[in-house]
């Protein structure tokens, strides 16, 4: 890593697509990944990701999903959860399709560290 650089903790094309491709090579029901939220600005080139296995479902895994109009995302349903939210389905069968999902994402990441969000 370029240390001297100072990058902030954004998320890239890069790490995502390295992210989903890590989470796609193990065959469990139970890994998980989470990145540490935008803008937080930890140290210097920290891509914070976690990645690892957990048994029980987390709440937002069964919420109720509407799709965002105009988006190829979904939101959480009526205020579902008390924090607003962005989904992005990718099936299995579907992972010829992650460079485009990888790219929407960028695109909401990049406006909401814009925005200061």
């Amino acid at each position: 890593p370029q240390v001297e650089a100072g990058h902030p903790q954004v998320l890239t094309v890069h790490s995502i697509t390295l992210a989903l491709e890590v989470m796609n090579l193990s065959s469990s029901p139970h890994i998980k990944i989470g990145f540490n939220s935008l803008c937080a600005y930890a140290s210097v080139n920290h891509l914070h990701w976690h990645l690892y296995y957990q048994h029980h479902h987390l709440p937002v895994q069964t919420l109720p999903l509407s799709p965002a109009p105009g988006t190829p995302y979904y939101t959480f349903t009526d205020q579902a959860y008390p924090a607003l939210g962005w989904v992005w389905l990718l099936r299995e069968d579907e992972m010829d399709r992650m460079d485009l999902m990888v790219r929407e994402v960028i695109k909401l990441t990049s406006w909401l560290t814009d925005k200061d969000v």
